[in-house]
């Protein structure tokens, strides 16, 4: 009766601790997953340089694209890098309380994360790429939505017209893509002497972004 009450005693031990183990490494892996979250940051891409051709690669995310020729590349508050053409000045130079505005050249901005379901850029992404019978519904004056297509995917557009300074008129053109947990947003600001200019470069620049 000893021997099989000390038997009862040790496999309820060895269950406690199987159990604890369990909790342990299920929160272990979760902290783990949780890290793994986020805006990727500009020390994140690799650089890869092929004669005149500079290509930015990040694999966890599997997001490659070309930077145009000539052009910058660096990190942003905004964004996981950002862009520049070597002739992009921006309005702060005149007035320090707005937003970087191109006043010459060009600016891209390329942002990506793995994320959740819930998280709001994700989610709001995903649901308007899964209704896009109604993105119609979504346009406004100054704002409008479309898809395009980008490395062989879907793609959310948005317009956002800004009129508000007469002096400096232009606008957003954003391109959002959110799948599997990923999130992608490729943009520009249109803004100042070149926008014609920068919008051809910024269809050129989506030519070259590769989602694997």
């Amino acid at each position: 009766m000893e021997k099989k009450h000390k038997i009862i005693i040790a496999v309820a031990v060895a269950v406690i601790l199987l159990i604890g183990l369990g909790v342990w490494g299920y929160g272990y892996w979760q902290k783990s997953q949780e890290a793994q979250l986020g805006y990727l940051q500009f020390n994140d891409f690799i650089k890869q340089s092929n004669n005149s051709e500079v290509y930015y690669t990040n694999q966890k995310l599997g997001l490659q694209f070309k930077i145009p020729e000539g052009w910058t590349a660096g990190p942003s508050v905004m964004d996981s890098l950002a862009l520049f053409s070597p002739d992009y000045t921006d309005f702060k130079e005149t007035d320090p309380t707005r937003m970087f505005l191109p006043k010459t050249g060009c600016w891209i901005g390329v942002s990506a994360k793995k994320t959740v379901n819930d998280d709001a850029d994700y989610a709001i992404t995903k649901d308007r790429l899964d209704h896009q019978d109604i993105l119609s519904t979504l346009n406004m004056k100054n704002e409008t939505y479309d898809v395009v297509s980008v490395s062989g995917k879907t793609m959310l557009r948005r317009d956002l017209i800004v009129d508000s300074n007469k002096n400096n008129t232009g606008k957003f053109l954003t391109i959002e893509f959110a799948e599997n947990n990923k999130y992608y947003r490729f943009e520009t600001y249109l803004f100042g002497q070149d926008q014609e200019k920068c919008s051809q470069i910024f269809d050129d620049f989506l030519k070259t972004v590769s989602l694997y």
